[in-house]
């Protein structure tokens, strides 16, 4: 409105993939660390799990698409739990892929389309802990078959000893024996991505099919939660079309869109000696339908300074007519400002 932008285009050569997925253990009272962690990581996309965020609430981070699937609440549940999300730079080209029906997980899932590239579907779940843990790979084959070049990120709440896991647990097992008849291959950092009453473990990890590329995952002991992000990297070279905006505000229209719609009144303050602060705060108090004169005044006082205080004429309109040197060091005396 008062900015006049004047967008340029530039082409971004970028000669890597940055992906950070995080179960966020709730996602609303830490919208700042979220922004503070994208500032200084800037990764391409942040998959979350866990966002616990019912459909009323807003949940924006700038420079990023959002997408999320909100889990339904359960019997008046008093709190929200499960969902997941992801955040994407809005220079990469892609699109939002329907959620489908899933009986078991999570997930929300997004198509990425860089230029002179393949597309491939990234995808963010949550597998609850309560799930079935042999049946739920009946949503994997769901989520694998949205577009071409899956890639799932997220909390799968399996143990695999393969991973770096001190144990093997049937969803674990599970996932295991499901990628290796499917032909896809697990992505682990090499130490722990969730901490709490028992021993750290791995639980966060990737799965892909048809990727072939180099990469790089590791654990990243930031953010606050249970979990620690887990960044991935691919190489990967490729374009994004940057819009570089400069801005420039027109003072004039801003001032007179200040003087037209908004009723500014100023209001006159009147403040005590500083050693007199308790009869200040009283004075202060005292009316409930505004401000009253200092007790300590004359009569005569209280006149003069009357229609400064309370209409707020300019010195000389206010002046003009009274005691001048009067009203001056009764000014002074009160801290009139």
């Amino acid at each position: 409105m008062f900015n006049s932008a004047n967008p340029k285009n530039k082409i971004k050569i970028l000669h890597s993939l940055n992906i950070v997925f995080w179960n966020a253990n709730g996602v609303r009272n830490r919208s700042a660390d979220i922004r503070n962690f994208l500032e200084e990581h800037s990764p391409d996309i942040f998959l979350i799990q866990e966002t616990k965020l019912r459909p009323e609430i807003n949940f924006c981070i700038p420079n990023y698409d959002v997408y999320r699937t909100d889990r339904p609440q359960r019997n008046n549940a008093p709190t929200q739990g499960g969902g997941t999300g992801i955040l994407i730079k809005k220079s990469l080209p892609h699109h939002h892929i329907p959620t489908p029906q899933l009986h078991f997980v999570e997930a929300t899932a997004v198509s990425l389309n860089l230029t002179n590239k393949e597309p491939f579907t990234l995808t963010s779940i949550y597998i609850p802990p309560d799930t079935d843990p042999t049946l739920y790979t009946l949503d994997l084959e769901t989520l694998i078959q949205l577009g071409p070049n899956p890639t799932i990120c997220g909390d799968f709440n399996a143990q695999q000893q393969n991973w770096g896991s001190l144990i093997n647990t049937t969803r674990g097992k599970e996932l295991v024996r499901f990628t290796q008849v499917l032909g896809m291959e697990i992505l682990a950092p090499p130490s722990p991505t969730r901490f709490g009453f028992t021993p750290a473990t791995i639980l966060d990890l990737s799965v892909i099919k048809y990727f072939i590329l180099s990469f790089s995952i590791i654990s990243l002991p930031e953010l606050y939660s249970d979990h620690n992000p887990v960044k991935l990297t691919f190489q990967l070279k490729f374009t994004t079309l940057h819009n570089s905006v400069t801005t420039h505000t027109d003072w004039t229209i801003f001032q007179n869109y200040l003087k037209n719609q908004i009723d500014y009144r100023p209001f006159k303050v009147l403040f005590l000696p500083r050693s007199d602060s308790p009869i200040a705060l009283q004075a202060l108090t005292d009316s409930p339908g505004g401000l009253r004169l200092c007790h300590w005044l004359t009569f005569e006082q209280k006149q003069l300074l009357k229609p400064y205080i309370m209409v707020g004429y300019p010195d000389s309109e206010f002046l003009s007519g009274s005691p001048q040197t009067e009203v001056h060091n009764l000014r002074v005396m009160c801290f009139i400002l």
